[in-house]
Formats: structure tokens, sequence, C-alpha cells
């Protein structure tokens, strides 16, 4: 299953090459036994055969439980048809979807979200403001968000809130991170209300207590395993979260920390297998796109 034909005829080309190279060996090989019964007359040609018999590998494969983050220009610039087709050949069962608090065009999203809720795939509709942090009604700012969204479209609300990128966070963490929780109390409070559910994004740094918190009040915590791609460092900076809720956790990763699809995908199942997860979100779309036109390019 390939997103882009140009590839998918491509590796087609490559399976036909290697099957066209298998026959040829085998054709080699019978000779071989053919000549070497000639020269033994009355060989028990199964005394010198025997079934090779494949080794099996613990690699996991990774595709139940992909989400992928869209920006509201990946929107605008590849069309509701191109995104939701992209999703459904590559396995992605979640969207995490931005929309811009001035956005006018809110059809558009209703459309994107109608087509991917009839294709099972999931839609969280994604937030992201540090101004909520000092908002005594951050309800308004979700409310101009959601306002003209079909909400049977989507199931949850997911906060992308970084007090840790603020200029003055390494003097005024404890400040910040009592803010952020109180956020999320009333985000939550806000996302039932509207029968709906609650994620957030968070970096892989927030002390345990912010942690603890965070799980009680949300249903999904993405952690932000960004600027690395070994996986022990990743599995050591997450385990913590996962010690709290392995079922709530899920691991994001970015494609610019990799040099192809290819490098990212491996890394993908090695996570796999040492968390004992299938969940996984990409980010973000556009640029995994751009993994896929790369490889048609030759760089695979």
């Amino acid at each position: 299953m390939e997103f882009n034909p140009v590839t998918a005829l491509s590796l087609i080309d490559e399976l036909l090459s290697v099957d066209i190279e298998m026959l040829d060996l085998q054709q080699e090989m019978y000779l071989q036994l053919l000549d070497i019964t000639t020269k033994n007359p009355g060989l028990d040609v199964l005394s010198i055969i025997k079934p090779y018999e494949a080794k099996q590998t613990n690699i996991p494969t990774v595709t139940k439980n992909k989400s992928i983050y869209i920006w509201s220009d990946a929107i605008k610039k590849y069309g509701v048809s191109y995104v939701e087709e992209y999703l459904r050949l590559n396995k992605i069962n979640n969207a995490i979807v931005s929309i811009k608090k001035d956005e006018k065009d809110k059809a558009t999203y209703n459309t994107l979200f109608e087509k991917l809720k009839t294709n099972g795939i999931g839609v969280e509709l994604l937030i992201g403001s540090n101004k909520l942090l000092s908002s005594k009604n951050p309800e308004i700012y979700m409310d101009s968000i959601l306002s003209g969204i079909n909400l049977n479209g989507i199931s949850t609300i997911h906060l992308d809130v970084e007090p840790h990128v603020l200029d003055d966070w390494a003097t005024n963490k404890e400040k910040y991170l009592k803010q952020y929780i109180d956020l999320i109390v009333k985000a939550k409070q806000y996302a039932q209300d509207k029968k709906l559910k609650l994620a957030v994004s968070i970096p892989v740094f927030y002390p345990e207590e912010t942690l603890k918190q965070l799980y009680v009040n949300c249903d999904l915590v993405y952690i932000m395993a960004y600027e690395h791609n070994d996986a022990a460092f990743i599995v050591r900076k997450v385990k913590e979260e996962f010690l709290i809720s392995a079922d709530k956790t899920v691991v994001a990763l970015r494609s610019k920390d990799f040099k192809n699809r290819t490098e990212f995908e491996a890394l993908l199942a090695e996570l796999a297998q040492a968390l004992s997860t299938n969940k996984f979100a990409l980010h973000d779309f556009e640029s995994f796109v751009k993994f896929d036109e790369e490889s048609v390019g030759g760089n695979k």
C-alpha cells in the first residue's frame, strides 16, 4: 500500500525483479541437482535437499494506532480529498487538526471531519495559544475555535499550550505549571460539557507532580519526544509517563529528526517493542508528504 503511484510502481518493479532473480536461482540449482543425480545413479534426491525454514522475527508491526498533526495551512495547501486519502492509505487512524482563531471557512473543516469519520478516522481539534495560561475565561477562546464546527465530527479537544517556551520559564517555572494545571482543569470541564474528551501535548521533562495531575484530568497525553532519534534515550525519557499510565500515553515524533521515512519507521518499530505500545503520533502532515516526495525523487 503506497500513497504515491510513482513510488508504488517502482516498488512493484522491485518485487517483480526479485521474483525473476529467485526463479533464475532456482533453475540453476535444479540444473546442478540434475547434474549430481546424473553422475550418481540411484542417489536419493531427498537426502541432499533440506527445506529452508524462515526464522521468525520479533519486530512488531506498527500500524494500528497512529495519529498525525495537521496544521490549518496544510489543509488549504493540499485540500480535503488529498488529506483524507493520504491518511486512509497510510493507515493513520487519528487526525489532530488545528484551526486558526480567525478562521472563517469552517465549512471546509466540517467536510474534512465528516470524510474522516466515514472512513473510521478519529479527529482531535487542536487548540494552541500560550495566552490561555493567563486567561481567566479560557472557555471564551475555545468557543471561538469551536464556533461553526459540527461537534459530531470530532471526539477530542487537544490542547497544545507550551509554558516551557516562554522567555522566563527558568525563573517562573512553578508559577507557569500551576497556571497550566488550572487551565487543564477548566478545559476538562469544558470538554465534558461538550461531551468530548481532552488530550494534551507536553515535552518530556515536566515534573512528576505535574504529570500526575495531567493524567488525572486528561484522556490522552502526547509526549513530544523531539530532537532525538535514539530509541534508548526516548525510552528513558518517557519511562515516568508510561509508569503513570501506559494506556493514556502517546509518543509523538517529528520528521525533521530523521533522514528519511525508512529511518523513521525503523525507530517506530524499535520503540513499539521496547515500550510495548502501538500509540504514536507523527509531526506533521506536510513534512511526511515531503518524505514521500523525496522517496520518489530517489532519496529513499
